[in-house]
């Protein structure tokens, strides 16, 4: 499949909101019934979105037809660029765009002189750490962390799920 990676532009927010919703409808291939029910959430109102795609640099897919198809929006911390997500449309996945979206997002990274590219998500989910794990990301233990990934990994840390379902990880640029 040819993908066009770009940075995010005016009228592309309310599309990376409905991909965003697609690719949740992942989760409920997960035998974890608490991480399956991600799938059955109702999307948040785009205001609420909204705040994924500031902070930090937001690299968009896009199809042959120039359709954005997925995304990776990151967050500048000091000496850290931090993943906040990666979205891919279930159209459009196992096809390498989510491979593409986390080389851009590296290759920032690299760019700007961050020390550690990092992130936090499902530690046994097929399609979360297994997938960074094999793009060279490594998991850091809580307490060996900066205070700053600490909070930001405890921030995102979905509300009724077990904190020990997910992970912190990092890399070098």
């Amino acid at each position: 499949m040819s993908v066009r990676i770009r940075e995010m532009q005016d009228g592309d927010p309310p599309i990376l909101h409905r991909v965003e919703h697609a690719a949740a409808r992942l989760f409920a291939t997960v035998s974890d019934p608490a991480i399956a029910a991600i799938a059955e959430h109702p999307p948040v109102p785009l205001e609420d979105f909204m705040p994924v795609l500031s902070g930090g640099p937001v690299f968009v897919a896009c199809d042959a037809g120039s359709r954005p198809i997925g995304f990776a929006a990151a967050l500048d911390m000091v000496d850290c660029l931090y993943l906040r997500e990666l979205s891919v449309h279930p159209d459009h996945q196992g096809k390498g765009v989510g491979s593409a979206l986390l080389d851009a997002y590296i290759r920032r990274a690299r760019r700007d002189g961050a020390a550690r590219c990092a992130l936090s998500t499902f530690r046994a989910v097929a399609f979360n750490a297994p997938f960074y794990c094999r793009r060279g990301f490594v998991e850091l233990p809580l307490d060996h962390a900066p205070q700053q990934l600490r909070d930001r990994f405890h921030d995102e840390a979905p509300p009724g799920l077990d904190p020990a379902s997910r992970i912190l990880m990092v890399r070098r640029p």
